[in-house]
């Protein structure tokens, strides 16, 4: 008889139910031990709390409302602003971010959204204090993010039925989904401007002729409104900072407040640093278009929300007003109170800006629209080799290729992109059109149909120009009129990768495709043997 394996005692354990949980050294063990009857039983208790759930949160999100109509709403999304700021302070990288942080920074865009559709109660001037009614608006938001975190299992129960199918991966999906709702910050900061300067310069003349802007004019817009939002508030206390050394040099007596309002009166150097830091720390100067940006009216009022004028947000006939379906501020990311137009949330901007603009211009002039899509195409293309060409210097680069699909040149496919260096071939794909926008809870086929656009179709086309590429000892590639511009072998190369690249950002599910089953992409690398 073999030995008897000696027995290891965890070093924690934590038995909940059905779950056991315990840690070995850095190993965690996890087992749901539930048995199939009570997985049912599990079921139905969850179903039958579903209507109570959605009333809960309509409820919350009723009260919510109310208190946002009853404050100024200047003051609320500054200080809702300043909350996004303090939720980032000491945070070095995005894994330090706690539930709390994320709900924080998830304020601010909830409520410009509410009081985009809503027209408030309160005529106070904005240096009312109302920080009572803030306080309450802002635990009610984080309850209400909280609250949905759960309520994303008891929608996901009640409506499996309703799917077209009842397969693990896609109720899996249909969580993740709804989930990522919450991601936020497509790119780094140092990359925003870049991006949409190669998306947007080929479009300069359309932009002039419907809002009368160039993208050098947007471009700067945009550089100050990132400077702005991201550090405005410490360049304001740098400010002060300045203000007090030159009281300590001017020999100011900061006791005697009546002299020291008429010292700064009669000082243009002391008035102008008192009345940019009042302006921009204690007023709104930090988020005014006007004086970040040179852009023109048409423009500013195209991508603005006036207070109220989204009439559909609260109305609509399932989970109105919830911060988790498309909501005011995904389609114009400014606010305009009191005739001027304003900008607070950094993300919805940056991240958004380029979708933003795209649909305004082809609403207003529905015959660009082709035209923007086979402008994209190009530009998002040629922003891929531009990248390729930096990352691998000395590569070779084919732009566009066709190939016959049977013995004929009668009948091409295409591929986007080869890239060859040093023995390594990639096979790539560009994908320009854009991810669904709509809320998972409204259509979840949508994301599917995205991912399976975007990703499953692009890895086909991949596969595909790999077949071709292997199916003779050499092979032509050809331009669009038809003419060869080069010949590969393939067993030149140690190494084939194919690759797809989206224009639109959905890393989330792009870093595990190989997973999502009903994808059914391919391998993503192949390499010759030793």
């Amino acid at each position: 008889m073999g030995r008897r394996q000696k027995a290891i005692k965890a070093d924690d354990y934590f038995e909940y139910g059905p779950f056991q949980i315990a840690r070995f050294g850095k190993l965690t063990y996890f087992q749901n031990n539930i048995t199939a009857e009570q997985h049912e039983e599990l079921m139905k208790k969850i179903e039958s709390n579903y209507d109570k759930q959605v009333s809960f949160i309509n409820s919350l999100v009723s009260e919510i409302r109310e208190l946002i109509m009853q404050c100024n709403p200047l003051s609320l999304l500054k200080y809702a602003h300043s909350r996004f700021i303090q939720s980032l302070m000491g945070i070095e990288s995005e894994v330090q971010l706690s539930k709390e942080n994320v709900h924080i920074g998830r304020e601010l865009e909830y409520i410009q959204s509410v009081l985009a559709a809503s027209i408030p109660l309160n005529s106070s001037n904005e240096y009312e204090d109302q920080s009572y009614v803030f306080f309450q608006i802002s635990d009610k938001i984080q309850k209400l993010y909280s609250v949905y975190e759960n309520f994303v299992y008891y929608y996901t129960v009640h409506h499996v039925k309703n799917m077209i199918t009842s397969d693990q991966d896609y109720v899996s999906f249909l969580i993740e989904a709804q989930a990522a709702t919450f991601h936020r910050g497509d790119r780094y900061p140092v990359h925003e401007i870049t991006h949409i300067k190669d998306l947007l310069t080929p479009h300069e003349d359309e932009l002039q002729k419907i809002f009368n802007i160039s993208v050098p004019q947007l471009l700067e817009g945009l550089q100050n409104i990132q400077q702005s939002l991201s550090q405005g508030m410490l360049q304001s206390m740098n400010k002060l900072e300045c203000l007090m050394e030159l009281f300590e040099q001017k020999k100011v007596d900061l006791a005697d407040q009546e002299n020291v309002l008429q010292i700064i009166e009669s000082d243009t150097e002391l008035k102008n640093l008192k009345d940019e830091f009042t302006e921009n720390f204690l007023g709104a100067g930090l988020h005014d278009l006007n004086k970040l940006t040179d852009w023109s009216q048409i423009f500013l009022e195209n991508l603005s929300w006036s207070l109220g004028q989204c009439n559909n947000y609260f109305t609509r006939n399932q989970f109105p007003g919830w911060p988790v379906i498309e909501m005011p501020i995904y389609k114009k990311p400014f606010i305009k109170i009191d005739q001027k137009y304003y900008c607070f949330d950094y993300y919805n901007v940056f991240d958004n800006i380029y979708r933003v603009i795209q649909k305004t211009i082809t609403d207003l002039d529905p015959d660009y629209k082709e035209k923007w899509k086979d402008i994209q195409a190009k530009a998002t293309e040629d922003t891929v080799i531009h990248l390729f060409k930096k990352l691998l210097p000395g590569c070779i680069t084919y732009q566009s290729n066709y190939y016959p699909i049977g013995t004929s040149l009668k009948q091409c496919a295409e591929n986007d992109l080869l890239v060859l260096y040093d023995n390594n071939l990639i096979i790539i794909e560009v994908k320009s059109g854009s991810y669904t926008y709509t809320s998972p809870m409204l259509d979840i086929e949508s994301h599917i149909k995205s991912l399976q656009t975007l990703i499953a179709k692009a890895d086909s086309q991949t596969e595909r120009t790999l077949r071709y590429l292997k199916s003779q000892e050499t092979v032509k590639i050809y331009n669009e009129q038809r003419i060869e511009k080069a010949t590969i072998r393939i067993s030149d190369f140690d190494e084939i990768a194919q690759m797809c690249v989206s224009l639109d950002n959905f890393n989330e599910f792009a870093a595990k495709a190989d997973k999502l089953k009903f994808l059914k992409i391919s391998t993503f690398a192949e390499r010759k043997p030793a």
